[in-house]
């Protein structure tokens, strides 16, 4: 029955032919993601500092 499903998409994929022009455009954002997990780094490194004091 899954196999079926598929088959509608596959008409569907002639009108969403214009739609994969836009796809590429998602991976050049997966570079910007590497850059939101660098943050959460620094944050425990704050915690740290309230300990001294």
């Amino acid at each position: 029955m899954d196999i079926g499903l598929p088959k509608r998409v596959i008409e569907i994929e002639p009108a969403s032919l214009p739609v994969p022009e836009p796809a590429p455009i998602l991976e050049p954002s997966i570079d910007p993601l590497p850059e939101i997990v660098p943050e959460p780094e620094p944050e425990p490194v704050r915690v740290p500092e309230p300990t001294p004091r």
